[in-house]
């Protein structure tokens, strides 16, 4: 009987066994410092939090006195100032589905009020939400690199928002979000039906088709 294979996979074996012991004993002795750490994944913050339920009102003024204010009522919004009456529930509705996702861009602490034109800020916005609360940002310059604004958030903290959210907001001063007026349609009629008459028949016609 030939052993010589047994004998060689039982070297191999064993050669597998010491290498993988060996490794980890290696392991166990690199120091943590030494040790990868995986990174810690960026937290998010938002300008409102979404823990504070669905926006419910909406108030937005610019630094030249204007001003429109909404609220929801059920399903539907409507404005309370400048004049009361229905919104455009469906406008109204996705601006303030977009509030509660205004990502912060970044940060800046230490930056002046005043460097970021927040002393007179152009724009506040006072946002009610479901629980009762209300949270309050006020709008500044636009950043250098533009598309994006300094905001003040309530807590004093000064950030860079987006502006396609904001310049919405503040656009329906306005431009009101009222209603689409509704087109009538035409209703199409039927031509008159116009009746050719036969000229009388005359006696003398009448005469000549009789029969002598």
């Amino acid at each position: 009987m030939n052993t010589r294979p047994t004998y060689i996979l039982l070297i191999i074996f064993l050669a597998l066994v010491g290498w993988s012991l060996w490794q980890k004993n290696n392991a166990s002795n690199i120091p943590e410092s030494e040790v990868p750490t995986q990174a810690a994944a960026p937290t998010l913050e938002y300008l409102f939090p979404a823990d504070q339920g669905i926006v419910t009102s909406m108030l937005i003024e610019n630094s030249d006195g204007g001003s429109v204010a909404l609220e929801r009522v059920g399903a539907s919004w409507r404005l309370t100032m400048p004049i009361l009456g229905d919104a455009d529930t469906g406008a109204v509705e996705a601006a303030a589905s977009q509030l509660t996702a205004l990502l912060v861009e970044t940060r800046i602490p230490g930056l002046d009020p005043a460097e970021a034109g927040l002393t007179s800020p152009r724009f506040s916005l006072t946002i009610g939400f479901s629980d009762g609360s209300f949270r309050i940002a006020l709008i500044g310059d636009e950043t250098p690199t533009g598309g994006a604004y300094y905001v003040r958030k309530d807590d004093g903290g000064i950030v860079v928002i987006s502006a396609s959210t904001i310049d919405f907001l503040t656009s329906m001063i306005d431009n009101l979000p009222l209603p689409p007026t509704a087109i009538p349609t035409a209703t199409p009629t039927s031509a008159p039906v116009t009746e050719t008459l036969q000229p009388p028949a005359t006696l003398e016609s009448a005469t000549a088709t009789k029969t002598p």
